[in-house]
């Protein structure tokens, strides 16, 4: 981000950033570069320049909605979709937004998998056996969070089994 106008911005710029789970840290304009300039390498719109050129748009555009409240990230992310918008780089964009759209999904998997974990590991409480839906024998928890994890990753285009412990499979999935 050399000669592009940022060096004036920068005394300006905020000094955090609003991470999705609430935490705080350091508002770094160069990775909006690095976003901006992968995005548009992986599409081949553009190059260097016009990603410094985008990431300078995108800098004074937070500076002047936000007034010194720090964004969010899902703010930038927000008007970086509007910049690749108005600066006509429109697969970018497209690309942009489809990834944003796997990503929030991709962690809302992360969070049902860590809610069903913490629902197992809950010490005292009784759990109930659901049925198999092919011939109603009694089909352990486990198993039920696995066939939901494949469906959910089904959904994205990638069938994958995490990692269990005590869990192998033999003519079926069981707990062990």
């Amino acid at each position: 981000m050399t000669d592009v106008g940022m060096d004036t911005v920068v005394t300006m710029l905020p000094r955090e950033v609003l991470k999705r789970d609430g935490r705080r840290t350091a508002f770094v304009a160069a990775k909006i570069r690095s976003a901006l300039l992968r995005a548009g390498q992986a599409t081949g719109e553009y190059g260097e320049a016009e990603a410094d050129l985008l990431t300078t748009q995108v800098v004074k555009v937070l500076l002047h909605s936000l007034r010194g409240t720090p964004p969010e990230i899902e703010r930038i992310q927000d008007v970086v979709e509007q910049s690749l918008i108005a600066a006509n780089h429109l697969d970018t964009a497209r690309a942009y937004i489809v990834y944003r759209e796997t990503h929030k999904k991709l962690r809302q998997d992360r969070k049902t998998v860590v809610d069903v974990e913490a629902s197992i590991n809950e010490p005292g409480k009784r759990r109930r056996a659901s049925r198999c839906s092919r011939c109603a024998c009694p089909m352990p928890l486990p198993t039920i969070f696995i066939t939901s994890w494949v469906s959910m990753r089904s959904e994205l285009g990638k069938a994958t089994i995490p990692p269990a412990t005590g869990v192998r499979m033999r003519s079926s999935w069981r707990a062990i």
